[in-house]
Parts: C-alpha cells; structure tokens; sequence
C-alpha cells in the first residue's frame, strides 16, 4: 500500500512538471516581443537619468573644491551619500521650477 501511495506521489510530482513546462512555453508564446513602457516607467527612468547628471555634476565641483567631510550620513539608523540625496531632491524639485519660471514668462 505504501509504494502505491509513493508511486502516485511521484506520478504526480512529474505529471505538475509536464504541466507547468507545457504552460512555460504558451506564456513564452504568447508574451509580447517589446515590453511596453509606461508612463511611469518613463518618468522614474527620466528622474534617475536627471538626478545622475545632477549628481556627476555636483560630485565634479566637490572634487574641484577639495571639499571633504561629505562621505557618508547616517540619519535614523540609514547611511546615505548626502550629495546623491541633494541631487534627487533638485531632481524632484525641477519640474517645479519650471513651472514656475515658464507660467509667469511674457514668451
């Protein structure tokens, strides 16, 4: 009675393998060639993009000032770089500018 209770155990294990490749392969027939971007997507990509300029460009003046002390911050337990911090906050803040800059001109 045991090896017959294995025997479907193991019948089974290998029947939900042929089922799970056999279902592999039709998702890998059915998922689109391209991934399509979201608007979000998009957005998160331009922020990081942005804030990366912004961050080279600081760590560049930083370094042509020799201004040291400015490795590592650790606020409520979490260690940051402070000069990637300050350059996602002016990466958030941009659009805002812009705005702001562009609404009130007379062009």
């Amino acid at each position: 009675m045991e090896y017959i209770m294995m025997l479907i155990v193991v019948l089974s294990f290998y029947g939900s393998g042929l089922a799970r490749r056999a279902n592999k392969q039709r998702r890998i027939d059915l998922m689109p060639i391209e991934p399509k971007g979201g608007s979000l997507s998009e957005a998160i990509v331009e922020l990081v993009a942005f804030a990366g300029g912004i961050y080279l460009t600081l760590n560049l003046v930083i370094e042509f000032l020799a201004i040291t002390g400015l490795e590592r911050v650790s606020l409520w337990g979490v260690a940051f770089d402070p000069i990637a911090a300050v350059s996602i906050v002016l990466a958030l803040l941009q659009p805002l500018y812009e705005r702001l800059r562009y609404e009130n001109s007379w062009c």
